[in-house]
């Protein structure tokens, strides 16, 4: 090597690894063509800015506004540019209504929904409303103590507690809501709770209330079901 001026070496890689980079480009180029097999490109997406949906026979129409959520059957429209947090769904203008289990209306939604009405303002502190398909038990409102000036009576369990209305609250049906033991007391703040309540034949509700006292709940699920009732087809 004396003698020899450093700027005439070049690092050429030998045979053996010029024989393992083409290789590893093989089986990158074989893997990408088995991915593209096996995953083809979707379909071309139409966004709906009303998703149409049928929970327990009964259709709805939800604007993209609302942030519904719905899972498994539907395929979740691209990102729009500017725009955060909405979500859309691939569902053609002809397609038929998408039968789903369950549809959840985010707090964001709900929201922006209540500074556009004042009879929805109460909406404003749901953190979210799902609309399912199930039959709940039939309410015992004998049990308990009274409590809320006797609209609610409360059942005590091990953890949490119950509160069921002695009245109708929900589309003429009691209301029945599971709060946390840990939450302020019901007669001493605002619980954390979460509502269920019917709909109808084969169809209930599930509200998890936010910052709401317990005196402001009738006048927000009367909110709740005008939103129920004109999402409706």
């Amino acid at each position: 090597m004396d003698g020899i001026p450093p700027y005439q070496y070049s690092a050429r890689p030998s045979g053996s690894a010029l024989k393992r980079r083409w290789c590893a480009a093989i089986a990158l180029i074989f893997a990408l063509a088995l991915l593209f097999a096996v995953y083809p490109r979707p379909p071309d997406c139409t966004p709906a800015d009303v998703l149409r949906v049928s929970i327990g026979g009964v259709g709805y129409r939800v604007s993209a506004l609302l942030q519904p959520e719905i899972n498994g059957l539907a395929r979740a429209a691209p990102a729009q540019d500017g725009i955060r947090f909405l979500r859309r769904y691939c569902q053609k203008p002809d397609e038929p209504a998408f039968a789903v289990n369950a549809l959840t209306l985010h707090h964001g939604g709900l929201a922006e929904t209540a500074a556009l009405k004042a009879e929805l303002a109460p909406l404003a502190g749901i953190r979210s409303v799902v609309l399912r398909a199930a039959d709940l038990a039939t309410l015992d409102a004998g049990q308990g103590s009274p409590v809320a000036n006797g609209t609610y009576r409360r059942i005590d369990r091990s953890g949490p507690y119950d509160l069921v209305s002695t009245r109708p609250m929900l589309f003429g049906s009691p209301i029945i809501a599971l709060c946390d033991q840990r939450a302020v007391p019901v007669d001493q703040g605002n619980p954390a709770c979460m509502i269920w309540g019917r709909i109808g034949a084969g169809s209930a509700l599930r509200i998890q209330v936010g910052d709401v006292p317990v005196e402001a709940w009738p006048e927000m699920l009367k909110s709740v079901e005008r939103l129920i009732v004109s999402l409706r087809e």
